[in-house]
């Protein structure tokens, strides 16, 4: 609950979170905008606020990309004009990434029985009319010459004539049969940039494919990239999840935040932006950042009402702040008022703070009050028993006025000799 108005942090509120103004606030917030007050780059130790919102883009806080290996399978593959188009959900994978994709095809013409006529002991050649020129390794298939059935192990077409090299076929040079062929495929492997269609389809070129044709299921696979500070000893002193989905969206999805709220659920929902957060953890925790992870975990996310709809209960990120536990209640409500003044300049308008000193600095300030309830209320009871004990409002108001003095003395020697009121007093 926020400390001074007691307003649950769970509630409704959290529903309009992810306003596109709201997005904009919470970008800022994480020192990302060019324009953010008080924000500055001093790294170390920090005295005032500001400085403790530390942005980390110079130095040895300077951001470079980290490749990553990524693969998706993909379900359809269809041909047209020497462009692959590939349906693979949620892929990963941004326009201009280099993909490598690899995927058993059968080997054009060489299917059932055609005439054979032998060349040598382990080639003999094929009519295959209509066949364009090229040639091949066969990963696997089978060809049966008069009874006898052995492996092909590769292939090649000229003018419409296919020779295959199939050792001991059985077939001596020279003489004619006829040649059952059974499940030759072969691997194409296509190397080339990709292009995004959308999130669950992307496209590359494929030389020597044949158009109109669907290959079924295979894997592509090739490399993403991560925005990581050069020295992983580098604290940038933030948390803050709306600086993944920036990347997400900006290298992924090649938009930008912030977005319209339905869309930007819709990102943080999705199982391509879940994915990319599974790598992005894999990554750091590979290049011994693993600490990245775990305190990424703990100080920032979104917690979600419903896991099947994009609706928020609270979201939270965090910063490192410098201070010394435990704090006077001087100096803990500075520090609360200081970052109340950056989470009203910068923070959605539901947002609160919370921070470990302010346990304290709220038990401290609750005890205060009450030792004021306390004493009016001793005074009061003290004035009345008087009264009836005397029969004298005047003496009655004598002797609260001597009690009030010497509580009075008590209380106003704590500060003059430098103590404070806390618990003890």
């Amino acid at each position: 609950a926020d400390r001074d108005s007691d307003t649950p942090v769970f509630g409704d509120t959290a529903r309009s979170l992810f306003t596109e103004e709201s997005q904009t606030k919470m970008l800022a917030l994480c020192g990302m905008a060019d324009n953010v007050a008080g924000i500055t780059k001093k790294r170390g130790r920090c005295d005032r606020t500001e400085d403790c919102l530390v942005r980390g883009t110079e130095g040895d806080c300077e951001m470079e990309d980290v490749a990553w290996y990524h693969q998706a399978a993909f379900d359809t593959h269809s041909v047209q004009s020497g462009v692959a188009t590939f349906t693979s959900p949620e892929h990963g994978f941004p326009t201009g990434a280099t993909l490598t994709v690899e995927k058993n095809v059968p080997v054009p013409g060489l299917t059932g029985t055609l005439e054979a006529t032998g060349v040598s002991g382990t080639t003999f050649t094929a009519p295959v009319p209509g066949q364009a020129n090229g040639a091949g390794t066969v990963a696997q298939g089978t060809v049966t010459i008069g009874g006898s059935t052995v492996s092909v192990t590769s292939y090649s077409v000229a003018g419409g004539v296919a020779t295959v090299v199939a050792p001991e076929h059985g077939l001596a040079a020279g003489t004619a049969g006829t040649a059952t062929f059974e499940g030759l495929t072969e691997l194409r492997k296509y190397v080339d940039t990709a292009t995004r269609i959308d999130k669950d389809t992307l496209s590359i070129p494929t030389p020597g494919a044949v158009d109109g044709t669907n290959l079924g299921s295979g894997v592509a696979t090739g490399f993403i990239y991560f925005k990581v500070t050069k020295n992983v000893l580098c604290e940038t002193g933030r948390y803050c999840f709306m600086e993944q989905a920036q990347e997400y969206a900006q290298s992924i999805l090649g938009k930008s935040l912030p977005m319209p709220e339905q869309e930007m659920l819709a990102l943080l929902k999705s199982p391509g932006y879940r994915n990319w957060m599974k790598c992005r953890e894999a990554m750091f925790t590979s290049t011994g950042r693993e600490f990245e992870v775990e305190l990424g975990q703990d100080y920032t996310g979104i917690l979600w009402k419903d896991q099947a709809e994009p609706e928020v209960a609270m979201a939270w990120i965090s910063f490192n702040g410098t201070f010394s536990e435990p704090l006077s209640r001087e100096e803990g409500e500075k520090l609360y008022d200081d970052w109340e003044s950056v989470r009203g300049e910068l923070a959605p308008a539901q947002a609160v703070q919370v921070a470990s000193p302010y346990t304290f600095l709220t038990l401290q300030q609750e005890l205060i009050s009450a030792a004021m309830t306390g004493i009016i209320g001793s005074l009061i009871i003290a004035f009345v028993i008087l009264l009836i004990t005397t029969c004298n409002w005047l003496i009655a108001l004598l002797g609260l006025l001597n009690i009030s003095c010497i509580t009075l003395c008590f209380l106003g020697l704590i500060p003059i000799i430098g103590w404070e009121i806390g618990t003890n007093q």
